[in-house]
């Protein structure tokens, strides 16, 4: 379900993740916003991000929905974590040259395991994919090395 973002309470960003990094040259550069359920962009892919010819390539639609689910968790807890396990249901081809919104939100929380939801929506409200991940706190020696390269 998409929803309007209650503001534009913009999460940090790692600078040279390929989805979110400000800094990658190649890479999607989405902005995730807060709202009620979670955390939600606006991305229109480019055709050097499709496989077949107008088709988002399966593994960059993936990693647009990974990043929705860790922000889902990063802004209801500030956790740095790191994806331990991923499964994706392609509903529909995604198209690249399209507005499309992700979703993701945090739907349960048990000691040091996180579990997610994320949708990727078509223009007409569609879902084209969604994912449910499993997420665990990064170890801090990393989390601390995480915090430095956000932005």
């Amino acid at each position: 379900m998409v929803e309007e973002a209650i503001s534009l309470d913009r999460l940090p960003s790692s600078r040279g993740c390929f989805v979110c990094g400000t800094e990658n040259p190649i890479g999607l550069k989405v902005r995730f916003d807060r709202t009620a359920a979670g955390v939600q962009t606006a991305v229109r892919p480019g055709l050097h991000f499709q496989g077949f010819d107008g088709v988002l390539q399966g593994g960059v639609a993936a990693g647009l929905l990974d990043d929705a689910m860790w922000y889902a968790i990063f802004a209801a807890t500030e956790t740095l974590t790191m994806t331990v396990e991923l499964t994706v249901r392609y509903k529909a081809p995604v198209p690249v040259e399209t507005d499309l919104v992700v979703t993701g939100r945090l739907t349960e929380q048990r000691r040091k395991l996180y579990t997610c939801a994320a949708a990727i929506t078509g223009p007409d409200g569609q879902v084209l994919a969604e994912a449910i991940g499993k997420f665990m706190p990064a170890p801090r020696s990393m989390s601390e090395r995480l915090m430095q390269g956000m932005g």
